[in-house]
């Protein structure tokens, strides 16, 4: 399956990049990525939650299943 998307990455001044995706048949995506060390995965998943809070999103909003998996379950081809 192919996956047509555009992506604008931003890197911040605290060591994050956040990707802005545009994803045909899906509609807009945020992804952050911690580019330094914040001490542990506790501590660096706290600081990304502390950034999608302070960009306005709701962490609970999260997905785990990638563009492939979301596209297949659009078009039915997997429950």
């Amino acid at each position: 399956m192919t996956v047509d998307k555009h992506r604008e990455s931003y890197r911040t001044r605290s060591g994050f990049e956040v990707d802005l995706d545009k994803v045909s048949g899906l509609g807009y995506f945020v992804e952050v990525e911690a580019k330094k060390d914040f001490g542990n995965r506790g501590k660096t998943y706290e600081e990304i939650v502390r950034l999608v809070k302070k960009l306005g999103l709701n962490p609970a909003d999260q997905d785990q299943n990638g563009y492939v998996l979301l596209l297949m379950k659009k078009k039915g081809l997997v429950s």
